[in-house]
């Protein structure tokens, strides 16, 4: 059963609004900082090469 269109929205958990905010600010610091080392790099001549970390197996010695 749906709901009516004219029934009111449940309100937005304050909590998980918080975390979602404090996220979201902590991408666009992040982000800023990303931008700003690399900026310093490009001054020097150089930029940031970031790989993904890699795991191996290799057999024990």
């Amino acid at each position: 059963m749906e709901p009516s269109p004219s029934s009111p929205q449940p309100e937005p958990d304050p909590l998980a609004e918080a975390y979602r905010l404090i996220a979201e600010r902590e991408q666009e610091r992040m982000q800023a900082c990303a931008d700003e080392i690399e900026q310093v790099l490009a001054k020097h001549g150089m930029r940031l090469d970031v790989t993904p970390a890699q795991i191996s197996i290799v057999p024990a010695r």
